[in-house]
């Protein structure tokens, strides 16, 4: 390329800025598309305006290899015009009523599960607030319990005997220990309790305590409160975590008793 149309092609750069900005003086040297402040884009509000960016800096560059050639400008430029004419425009609204026609049965099973979740949220908070005073009775007993624990194997146990299809919509489990270390097998006195919502709106809550070594068979006390279940968002179902609850603080107590005359001391 030769030193005069190298410089063509830095002045044709230079006019396309002044063309698209009305700016006399345009900025001296290489012209960054990047150069914030400056760019077509930022002085003429156009869709298209940072492709005419990228021209000048190209036809900008001080490298003067790297400028394009005279046909690659007037390709680019012809290029730009067409620009934006071909964007699709596509309108699938006249469509919708079909398709709302064929999924509202799963729409609808979706937003009576999403209520029917919603419903069991206060149950949750119920069975949360209740257990409180025997999380606190565990802390009185043991200067380390463990409360409120998310994942142990007794927490799923309670929530598999709940019911027999262990489908559900929502599940709740909880289990609070204390334990007396006896070598790698610690004695544990524990609680667990599970609250889970079938889909067709059954609400089950369930207790269990356990006295025993944990990793060995046998227990020293087993105290398994009778299942319970209501229709969601009930009063009934408050009233079986209330009665369940309650039945539960007597087995605690009982349990307590045990693990303090059986827990292995120094």
């Amino acid at each position: 390329m030769s030193a005069p149309e190298a410089t063509r092609f830095y002045t044709i750069g230079k006019t396309l800025w002044s063309l698209c900005t009305g700016g006399e003086h345009p900025p001296l040297g290489h012209q960054r598309a990047s150069l914030r402040g400056y760019r077509i884009s930022d002085l003429r509000h156009h869709p298209e305006a940072a492709a005419l960016d990228r021209l000048v800096d190209l036809t900008t560059q001080h490298d003067v290899p790297r400028r394009p050639t005279m046909s690659q400008v007037a390709s680019d430029l012809t290029a730009w015009a067409e620009l934006g004419r071909s964007r699709p425009e596509i309108d699938l609204s006249h469509l919708r009523a079909e398709i709302m026609r064929k999924m509202q049965t799963q729409l609808d099973a979706e937003d009576l599960a999403e209520q029917r979740k919603r419903l069991a949220e206060p149950a949750v908070r119920r069975l949360q607030e209740l257990s409180r005073p025997l999380n606190d009775a565990l802390r009185q007993l043991h200067p380390k319990p463990q409360l409120d624990l998310m994942s142990d194997d007794m927490g799923r146990m309670v929530l598999k005997m709940l019911s027999i299809r262990n489908d559900f919509l929502l599940t709740y489990q909880r289990v609070s220990k204390v334990s007396a270390a006896s070598g790698p097998l610690p004695y544990s006195l524990a609680w667990a309790r599970a609250l889970a919502l079938e889909h067709d709106g059954t609400l089950h809550f369930g207790t269990m305590i356990w006295v025993h070594m944990e990793g060995v068979s046998g227990m020293d006390y087993h105290s398994r409160i009778p299942n319970r279940a209501a229709p969601v968002g009930s009063v009934e179902a408050d009233r079986i975590i209330d009665q369940g609850i309650a039945d539960t603080a007597r087995a605690l107590e009982e349990g307590a008793r045990i693990f303090a005359e059986k827990s292995p001391g120094g």
